[in-house]
């Protein structure tokens, strides 16, 4: 006998079915079966949008996708274990924050006491009266010479008191001119750019044309020092027979990625001669605006005192961040 279609043979089992093929829909009861969940812990998922359900093609009644939903449910279950991973560094955060903006509460307390105690005097008077204090200092100083050569006369001749006196001078004017100090504060500043100097590139071979630049090669750089109103040191600028050497200070703010406010320090210096001189206006009330416009020869720019970029014009001297970009051709020259 041909046994029949569908028969089995007496004593022998049937094999499990095995799925090979996932069906493109389900409703909340085979999604819970898939997900180990009852329907009403899968309606309250879809209430509040953790899955989502669609509308079949051809049908009224909205299913589910079913590897779309056992995928936004897996999704799900990792984003809460992620959020309760760490709780105790979570905490441990919260009360560092908290600990800090307390303590800033009270530096600022502090600070305010003071400030209503007088203890405190404001950035621009504290800078005026600086300035004001130097500036008496080195008249007082340069007179020393010739008090000394007033002094020394009825012990010497009158030539040797008169070289006393030169030698002395020199050296005091040589020590204010090099040695730094405070010009001013501003809010204000503008500082100089680095334009490349080279030549443009055509011909055969080049779509075009582009301009390459000379490595080390700058075009003039200038800078405008501004000045409210004309002082000596302002005129002392005007002698182009020496470099004037300037300092410039400042404080950058910002944001780090864990959103604390971070400082970092700013330090410019220039070194140039004078090539313009504006002595501004004369009107009641307000700042005469004098200006005086440097041809720089050197500029170094530090930040947090780490050397970023320094070009010495008179020295081949190009570094940036420290490296020369001018070795390779020092070693072949």
């Amino acid at each position: 006998m041909v046994p029949k279609k569908g028969s089995r043979k007496p004593g022998t089992e049937q094999a499990p079915a095995i799925l090979t093929i996932i069906p493109d829909w389900a409703d909340a009861a085979a999604i819970g079966m898939l997900v180990g969940l009852s329907d009403r812990q899968i309606q309250n998922l879809t209430r509040s949008g953790v899955l989502t359900k669609e509308t079949p093609p051809g049908r009224k009644v909205q299913k589910y996708r079913t590897c779309k939903a056992v995928q936004q449910y897996i999704a799900h279950v990792k984003q809460k274990a992620g959020e309760q991973e760490h709780p105790k560094e979570l905490v441990l955060r919260k009360l560092e924050a908290e600990v800090k903006l307390k303590e800033s509460q009270g530096q600022l307390a502090s600070i305010k006491a003071d400030i209503a105690e007088g203890r405190y005097i404001e950035t621009a008077s504290a800078a005026q009266q600086l300035t004001e204090f130097l500036d008496t200092f080195k008249h007082f100083a340069l007179n020393i010479p010739s008090r000394v050569a007033g002094t020394v006369a009825g012990y010497t001749d009158a030539a040797t008191a008169r070289a006393i006196e030169k030698s002395t001078r020199k050296e005091l004017e040589d020590m204010y001119n090099e040695g730094e100090r405070i010009l001013g504060m501003g809010d204000e500043l503008p500082l100089p750019g680095f334009e490349s100097s080279g030549e443009t590139v055509s011909g055969a071979g080049v779509l075009g044309e582009f301009d390459d630049p000379t490595v080390g090669y700058f075009s003039n750089q200038e800078m405008e020092i501004p000045f409210r109103v004309l002082d000596r040191d302002a005129v002392d600028m005007l002698d182009q027979r020496k470099a004037v050497r300037l300092t410039i200070r400042g404080s950058a703010q910002s944001t780090n990625s864990e959103g604390d406010i971070v400082f970092h320090s700013v330090r410019v210096v220039v070194r140039g001669r004078m090539s313009k001189f504006e002595l501004g206006k004369l009107k009641a009330g307000s700042g005469m605006e004098v200006k005086i416009t440097l041809t720089l020869l050197y500029i170094l720019i530090e930040l947090d005192g780490e050397p970023m970029v320094e070009l010495d014009k008179l020295n081949e001297v190009f570094k940036i961040r420290g490296k020369d970009m001018l070795a390779e051709i020092k070693e072949m020259c």
